[in-house]
Order: C-alpha cells, then structure tokens, then sequence
C-alpha cells in the first residue's frame, strides 16, 4: 500500500521533471 502510494506520488514529479527538461532544451536551442 505504501508503495503505491508512493508511485503515485512520484509518477507525477517524474513527468513535470522530463516536460520541463523537454521545454528547457526547447528554449535553449531557440536562444542560440
């Protein structure tokens, strides 16, 4: 139970994490 709680709570922050790296690189090739 408290594994999946814990799952659940990082799914989330895993995805923000790649989405943001994602938009980051985005903005950093259109800067250059």
């Amino acid at each position: 139970m408290v594994t999946l709680k814990h799952e659940a709570v990082n799914l989330p922050r895993t995805v923000v994490k790649d989405a943001f790296s994602q938009l980051n690189s985005e903005l950093l090739q259109m800067g250059n």
